[in-house]
């Protein structure tokens, strides 16, 4: 409201089923883009975006004109590449002044469209989907181009989304996995699941691919989307030639300021209506929301850019590609040392094992000895008795009982008798180890 003029044209970067038809028509655009990744938000024969926009046709005869189309508007939209129809191509390429300009070929209605945002759009829109193309680096470059080559100079980008950081603060004390979850009564209505581990919120390109997964009652699906640091995106913009709109021309376009917060809006809205009643029937319903509908819809963020100048965006492209090229090459080079210190690592543990392993199956020979018997008290051995020799004969000595002994211990000397006329040998009295 406030950020178009008449005749206007404007490209929707995820349209959804044209739930702006009603505004585009209050607005008095002439001519809208309309372009979402799912082939049932634009062809759905019911409620599809087309079928809903041929409706509307009926009622009002001087209904702008549109054209919504199936693609990825993460993907280069000028050439094409974010088309996968061959018809949607050629659709792409003749609303920008590209390709033959025969209406045997276009069609009648395409045909009048032809060269219709050669030099871009007044008004680039994004609403409540921005998020979406926060999933990595790539991905939300390749959309900042987009915007940058379909707006033209002077000309706006208007969006909503979720504030990055009124999520991340409300998701601090959760662990992954864990969430947060809104009820009416017994009835669920909401739930957002922290998908991330970071611990901070960065103001860079770290910020970017910060996973949430969101349920809403309306819906009744879960959608995987990702934190948008509004900071960071301020800054990128400005490298595709686009800021923030000065607070005196927000306020022309009667909005409180360039950015803020839903709470605000919802703020400025009420003191409108206070002021004048007449302004209630436009806003509807978006008085009386109930205390869970306002904590949900206080959590989104609105802004407003002013494309100021063209940029390069295929030298910036270039450049970015190289970056991450680097980043790459300096990441595999990283993970290449580490991944040979581990094995060097590795390799010297297992060299310790084996070491370790070898010392085992050798023992010294210290260990090997067996437990010691000690004789210190014993009987001694009974020696057979002998005859007395004859005088032709020699004495015979029958041999000691062999003993060892260690050197340590002091020697004992005990006499043992022998049966002859020889005197008595001497014995040592030893300890003996067993082997």
């Amino acid at each position: 409201r406030g950020v178009s003029k008449r005749g206007d044209t404007l490209i929707d970067y995820a349209v959804g089923k044209g739930g702006d038809l009603a505004k585009w028509n209050s607005a008095k655009l002439s001519f809208v883009l309309g372009i979402d990744i799912h082939m049932d938000n634009i062809h759905n024969h019911l409620n599809g975006a087309c079928a809903r926009f041929l409706e509307s046709k009926k009622k009002y005869t001087d209904m702008y004109d549109a054209m919504f189309l199936v693609g990825n508007s993460s993907l280069n939209i000028r050439s094409g590449q974010a088309f996968k129809s061959e018809k949607d191509k050629m659709v792409i390429r003749s609303v920008f002044g590209n390709g033959p300009k025969d209406p045997q070929v276009l069609g009648r209605g395409v045909y009048k469209q032809y060269g219709r945002a050669q030099n871009g759009f007044q008004i680039s829109s994004c609403q409540f989907a921005l998020h979406y193309f926060f999933e990595n680096k790539r991905v939300l470059h390749s959309f900042l181009r987009n915007l940058s080559e379909c707006t033209k100079v002077n000309g706006y980008f208007v969006g909503t989304c979720y504030d990055g950081q009124t999520v991340f603060n409300m998701l601090r004390k959760k662990e992954k996995g864990e969430s947060i979850t809104l009820f009416k009564g017994d009835r669920k209505i909401f739930e957002i699941v922290k998908e991330y581990d970071q611990t901070g919120f960065p103001e860079d390109e770290e910020s970017v691919g910060y996973a949430i997964d969101i349920y809403q009652e309306s819906i009744n699906k879960k959608f995987r989307e990702f934190l948008v640091n509004f900071k960071y995106l301020t800054r990128l913009m400005e490298d595709y030639g686009f800021i923030l709109v000065k607070k005196e021309e927000a306020i022309h376009m009667q909005l409180p300021n360039s950015t803020g917060l839903f709470s605000e809006l919802f703020q400025s809205m009420h003191n409108e209506i206070t002021a004048n009643r007449q302004a209630e029937a436009y806003y509807g319903e978006s008085n009386n929301m109930s205390d869970e509908e306002k904590r949900i819809s206080f959590m989104n963020r609105y802004f407003i850019f002013k494309k100021v100048r063209n940029e390069n965006v295929e030298k910036l492209a270039k450049i970015i590609e190289k970056e991450d090229q680097m980043l790459q090459e300096s990441h595999d080079e990283v993970t290449e040392f580490l991944e040979n210190e581990v094995t060097v690592v590795e390799k010297e543990k297992e060299k310790q094992k084996e070491e370790m392993s070898m010392k085992i199956k050798i023992p010294s020979m210290a260990k090997k000895i067996k437990k010691k018997i000690v004789l210190n008290k014993y009987d001694t051995p009974e020696i057979p008795t002998t005859k007395s020799p004859t005088p032709s004969e020699p004495a015979t000595v029958p041999a000691p009982v062999p003993v060892l002994a260690p050197a340590a211990e002091p020697e004992q000397i005990t006499e043992i008798p022998i049966q002859s006329n020889e005197p008595p040998i001497k014995l040592k009295k030893l300890r003996i180890k067993e082997k």
